[in-house]
């Protein structure tokens, strides 16, 4: 099985997420001394000891911000990692982009462009002002300290 590599070169939205504490109450073993203690189970008594059900709460940590149901348009495109401590968002339109950001990094050196700081400046500013109204989503979202602006790279397998 073989697959595609896609790079993307250019600005991206990098959103952090906040890990918050969810409660819940189980009913399961309460017996301390069991192996089975806080295991959910629906019998009215426990396997391995044998005491009647009791309740517990077990905290769980969840993302703060769901991300598939953040953007309303697909006009980003969210990417997280695999700790689920950032979204990464690219655009998925062109809206007038300077270039093409997306490549196959086989090719990469083929059609080299000149790549400075002016270049990254220009393109920071129309992904500022193309994706204003997404971006002001995304603010709202995840909290304004928590949204940045960057260059980068980025490279998958497909």
């Amino acid at each position: 099985m073989t697959g595609q590599y896609i790079s993307y070169l250019g600005p991206v939205a990098r959103c952090k997420i906040e890990q918050v504490v969810k409660s819940e109450t189980l009913e399961g073993c309460a017996n301390r001394t069991c192996v089975r203690f806080q295991h959910k189970f629906d019998a009215p008594f426990c396997s391995a000891c044998g005491q009647t059900k009791g309740t517990f709460t077990k905290n769980r940590y969840e993302p703060a911000v769901d991300r598939w149901t953040v953007v309303p348009d697909d006009a980003l495109a969210g990417f997280d990692n695999c700790d689920d401590t950032d979204v990464i968002y690219i655009p998925n339109t062109e809206r007038g982009a300077p270039r093409e950001f997306t490549f196959d990094p086989h090719y990469a050196f083929e059609t080299p462009f000149p790549a400075d700081g002016s270049m990254v400046s220009q393109e920071l500013d129309w992904f500022k002002s193309a994706f204003a109204e997404e971006l002001e989503i995304l603010r709202r979202a995840y909290g304004p300290e928590h949204v940045r602006i960057e260059w980068t790279l980025l490279s998958t397998v497909m």
